[in-house]
């Protein structure tokens, strides 16, 4: 009897092993990648062969475990694929890939293992890089010209390098160069890497507008780079009058605002450095620091332009050699201008004595208006109560005061003179709503 229950308790024994190909109380549950990916060449197999094992829930290796293990490339974008052998099946629980590549270079990618019936197994990341010979950068080679005349090329050329991951030349690579900002023109943009990796544009061309300007040379797949160039007016040529003239003054007096001329080259572009002589034509006046120099917005100023001793017209002109419009002629009329004028203090408005103007308070720009001669006084009398006459853009007040009252301001130089009342206006940068006013002195 023996021999007979030794022989079933053996065979009971192996019944509980099972027959699947585990080892002893082992289930298969889920895949683990016991070799990582690490980082490799695009289309070449990775190195060393991924494996990928077999396990129960407790990490152990199945080690009779044949199962289909199939891994695919996360994520699977931008045109990468994974090439080789991707379905290995296992051999004693563990299954290699020893040919598996991936199309296209990047980074953070990760692969995925999968089998029927068990749990994924995700790798650490890894990166692919660009197999030698391979374009991956495009350099901006130094040299290149950085200023030019406006609506001239660039000399030297822009140039560009194209290199594989090592650094190294690659050749045949297309570049295209294309304008970016400040207008101009490209000739020869298409272009093809020589066996130095070399591109050169055919010819860039600035554009009409004094300033900076931009070309980008580019290739499929590859970051651009920017060259960058300034353009610079060219010579002067032509010149015209800018601001001051049909101005009147009193007569002996000087304008209100200095006359100036604009220089510009041939393309509108304003020119600096140019010497502008002003001189008295008629009437008898007189001018301060006449000869000028144009500044970086092309424009010169006199000095000042003082008006002759009789009413009528006054000429100034403005010259500078070699230009088209030289000599320019400005105009000016000596007037008798009144030497004081009078302004009421009103409820809430002031009105001018003078013209009638004034009235409305509230509303933006109705102020009283007066003019008066270089040397003229201007007296405010209240009628009015709680006002007080204060600049406008400085420091002068008459302070609040009741009628009857007034208040005298005598002006010595030529100008434009705004004033309000602070109670009774609001100031908005250079706009008054309210109790103002405005004196021309002449």
């Amino acid at each position: 009897m023996r021999l007979p229950i030794t022989m079933l308790t053996a065979g009971l024994f192996l019944t509980a092993c099972g027959g699947d190909g585990s080892g002893p109380g082992q289930e298969a549950t889920q895949l683990a990648f016991t070799v990582q990916p690490g980082t490799g060449t695009a289309g070449q197999p990775l190195s060393p062969p991924i494996q990928v094992s077999v396990q129960d829930a407790s990490a152990n290796v199945v080690a009779g475990a044949t199962h289909a293990i199939t891994v695919s490339l996360q994520p699977a974008s931008g045109g990468a694929s994974v090439g080789g052998t991707a379905t290995v099946n296992a051999v004693s629980g563990v299954a290699t890939f020893s040919d598996l590549t991936v199309s296209t270079a990047g980074t953070n990618f990760t692969l995925k293992a999968s089998a029927a019936g068990l749990t994924d197994a995700t790798s650490t990341p890894f990166d692919v890089l660009s197999a030698p010979g391979v374009a991956t950068t495009i350099e901006k080679l130094p040299g290149a010209g950085e200023t030019a005349t406006v609506g001239t090329s660039v000399e030297p050329r822009p140039s560009v390098k194209v290199i594989d991951r090592l650094g190294d030349p690659v050749a045949n690579v297309g570049v295209t160069f294309s304008v970016g900002s400040g207008g101009g023109s490209v000739d020869g943009s298409e272009q093809t890497t020589d066996a130095s990796g070399l591109a050169t544009v055919g010819q860039w061309t600035l554009g009409t507008t004094a300033g900076s300007n931009t070309l980008l040379a580019d290739s499929p797949g590859l970051e651009g780079v920017v060259f960058t160039a300034e353009g610079t007016p060219g010579p002067a040529a032509v010149m015209a009058i800018n601001l001051g003239d049909g101005q009147q003054a009193s007569r002996s007096s000087p304008v209100a605002e200095p006359p100036s001329v604009l220089v510009e080259d041939n393309l509108g572009n304003p020119v600096a450095g140019v010497t502008v002589t002003f001189a008295v034509a008629s009437g008898g006046g007189s001018v301060t620091d006449p000869v000028q120099t144009t500044g970086e917005n092309g424009a010169a100023f006199v000095g000042g332009w003082t008006l002759g001793p009789s009413v009528g017209v006054n000429t100034l002109t403005a010259s500078a050699d070699g230009l088209v419009g030289s000599p320019v002629t400005f105009t000016a009329t000596a007037v008798d201008f009144r030497s004081s004028a009078t302004i009421e203090v009103r409820n809430n408005y002031f009105r001018s004595l003078q013209n009638g103007t004034g009235g409305n308070p509230g509303l933006f720009g109705n102020y009283a208006r007066d003019t008066v001669a270089v040397g003229g006084t201007v007296t405010w009398e209240w009628v009015g109560q709680g006002h007080n006459v204060t600049a406008a853009f400085g420091s002068t007040s008459s302070g609040t005061h009741d009628a009857p009252h007034s208040y005298s301001l005598t002006f010595n130089t030529p100008g434009t003179f705004t004033y309000r009342c602070t109670i009774h206006s609001q100031l908005v940068a250079d706009l008054i709503s309210g109790m103002a006013g405005i004196i021309e002195v002449r």
